[in-house]
């Protein structure tokens, strides 16, 4: 099943390089061509010394997850996926998330090209269904 294929990337780049260990709590919820949903605790080690979200983290996980959105659109045909990079990256973050708590990221393509992808994501407070980042994320496919 292309979604497993999907599921096993995302784990196997979480325990790489910069990722190493920092995401290994997401759990992805949903998948579907061109949108994944997961969720995260925050724990101690995604706070900022105020205890809440981290706006880096909340930046790492838009950016993997959305990475694995454009994923699925190859996968899904059985057609080896693209290396992808970052061209732009624009986060707002809108209220901050407490240590405790639990966050849900919702991120999907617009469009894929065939050397461009357009992607949006929102980042929710599970526990009040809070909006609370929202994000777009540019990338070219090489």
């Amino acid at each position: 099943m292309w979604q497993n294929r999907v599921i096993n990337f995302f784990k196997a780049s979480t325990q790489m390089g910069i990722h190493n260990g920092v995401l290994k709590n997401v759990q992805i919820v949903d998948i579907t061509k061109g949108r994944i949903v997961a969720d995260m605790p925050v724990t101690k080690e995604c706070c900022n010394p105020v205890n809440y979200l981290h706006g880096g983290m909340s930046t790492t996980l838009f950016d993997v997850l959305s990475s694995m959105a454009i994923r699925s659109h190859f996968e899904a045909d059985d057609i080896e996926p693209p290396i992808t990079v970052s061209v732009e990256l624009s986060m707002s973050f809108l209220a901050g998330v407490p240590e405790g708590r639990t966050v849900r990221l919702e991120t999907e393509t617009l469009r894929v090209g065939k050397k461009i992808a357009f992607l949006i994501g929102h980042i929710y407070d599970k526990e009040t269904n809070k909006l609370v980042v929202t994000g777009k994320h540019t990338k070219f496919l090489m």
